[in-house]
């Protein structure tokens, strides 16, 4: 296993973890799904915008099942019609082919989607917030696929042939909400006319003209820039935004401070010269001559050193720069990094809180590549590349709200569900109190004693089987979602 691997297998992956506990009760994850997005009102994103198919399944059913569709390989997530699902993929799956071929608005549904969900995360504690971007390769071979190009992959540090994708999440105290995601071509496609095939075959004003632009032309700092403004107008809470070094740009902090979010970025140590006590000098200069000697242990960590310094840049404005020092625990070798931000109040101990929190696109990454199918999809075309893309940010984005929203209410239902039981218990306690004195009573006969207990009795289990969802129509609801979902 290489030092990559090695890494990449420490990260943790808490919202599938939490799925596998099966806390979502015995009738499965997938009904769990189902009962959500009619909570949300799913159906009602596309009956708005009028996206609809004319024959056979409707299109929120066969986009619900495209979500489900990874989970069902997972042996270990309990799913309750999972022999169902697969047999309508298995019957229908030139149905959901046709749907990845369509040139649908697959980034105007992620933001539907997106906004239904927002409210329900509002109603938990978020804290302050953070938009975090990072890009991605997913490894694809295929000299036929449409978007497929030559990427140099950062974290193995060579050339791979795949999509590479960027993407924009929003963390926050409960979870990570994935945002909206972008493919980016290199230079070199295996398709070597790649661009002269997307040109002739999309109108430059369809929305799919418009992807295949975003894909050719745009840099990934440029498509952040896009995805964060379309994070501000929906109103996504957010303080801070968060990158490592891949985006430290001036031009691109420029734009982040204009559309109303901090910065706070692992700046490169470059040849950028900021302005502090009157000289202006690189990060590097800045470290020897005045930061080093400064370097103190960061409150509350044994691992980081640092400090800061407050210097100035002629087009960001005023700035706080950390020095941060790293001992490799294995090998005793020291480095360090500089980080800037323009919020001038933030000390050493909160800089390195806030930051942190970038680790939650790392954590998308794992679980979307390893659980959820990233990109897996065994598709050719550049349309069924972006559906794909999408609904892979889709399907993580219902998962973790799922589990945040429902792991709030988790303590009040347990604690609903243990008084539920107890009134069980105690019931056949009163039932033999009850039964003592009418036995001592001479105003009734035997045979009407015994209807008063039958009649007290029938009422007592109706209620607590409906509370507790084991009468009838409580099991048939949830039995019966497999004809809900062909519905």
């Amino acid at each position: 296993m290489n030092q990559h691997n090695r890494e990449q297998a420490t990260v943790p992956t808490p919202m599938i973890d939490e799925i596998k506990t099966q806390s979502f009760g015995v009738f499965g994850v997938d009904n769990a799904i189902v009962d959500f997005l009619q909570e949300i009102g799913f159906q009602a994103i596309f009956n708005r915008r009028g996206w609809s198919k004319r024959t056979g399944k409707d299109l929120p059913t066969l986009i619900m099942l495209l979500i489900l569709h990874p989970l069902l390989k997972v042996p270990s997530i309990h799913l309750f019609c999972r022999d169902h699902f697969l047999s309508v993929f298995a019957v229908g799956k030139d149905t959901f082919y046709r749907l990845l071929q369509r040139q649908f608005p697959w980034r105007n549904a992620h933001w539907a989607l997106i906004k239904k969900l927002l409210p329900q995360w509002r109603t938990l504690d978020l804290g302050p917030g953070y938009l975090v971007a990072d890009t991605t390769v997913k490894e694809k071979r295929g000299d036929r696929i449409e978007g497929v190009c030559w990427h140099h992959d950062h974290n193995t540090g060579r050339s791979v042939a795949g999509f590479e994708a960027a993407h924009l999440v929003w963390v926050n105290k409960q979870g990570t909400l994935p945002l909206d995601a972008a493919l980016r071509f290199s230079k070199r496609p295996l398709i070597s006319n790649l661009l002269h095939i997307l040109s002739y075959r999309f109108d430059c004003r369809s929305h799919l003209g418009r992807r295949y632009r975003e894909a050719a032309k745009m840099s990934k700092l440029d498509q952040t820039v896009d995805m964060v403004a379309r994070a501000i107008q929906a109103g996504i809470p957010a303080q801070y935004f968060l990158a490592d070094a891949w985006y430290s740009s001036v031009k691109f902090v420029k734009k982040i401070l204009d559309l109303g979010v901090i910065p706070l970025i692992r700046w490169k140590r470059n040849n950028t010269k900021f302005l502090f006590q009157g000289e202006r000098l690189t990060s590097a200069e800045l470290y020897t001559r005045f930061a080093k000697g400064k370097i103190r242990k960061a409150k509350g960590s044994k691992r980081f050193k640092g400090t800061f310094l407050d210097a100035e840049h002629p087009e960001i404005g005023l700035i706080r720069l950390f020095f941060v020092r790293l001992i490799d625990p294995k090998t005793g070798s020291k480095e360090w990094a500089v980080f800037l931000t323009t919020d001038r109040s933030m000390g050493l101990s909160n800089m390195i809180e806030h930051y942190a929190n970038r680790w939650g696109i790392e954590v998308f990454y794992k679980e979307s590549k390893q659980h959820l199918g990233f990109l897996n999809e065994s598709v050719r075309s550049f349309e069924a590349v972006i559906a794909c893309l999408h609904l892979a940010a889709m399907r993580h984005a219902v998962l973790s709200s799922m589990v945040a929203i429902k792991g709030s209410q988790r303590d009040q239902l347990s604690h609903n569900l243990a008084a539920l039981t107890y009134a069980r218990k105690l019931w056949h306690t009163f039932r033999a109190i009850f039964n003592d004195a009418l036995g001592r009573t001479s105003i009734l006969e035997n045979h009407q004693k015994n209807e008063v207990i039958e009649l007290l009795e029938q009422e007592v289990e109706a209620w607590l089987s409906k509370a507790l969802m084991l009468d009838p129509l409580g099991s048939q609801r949830q039995i019966l979602a497999e004809t809900n979902c062909e519905t």
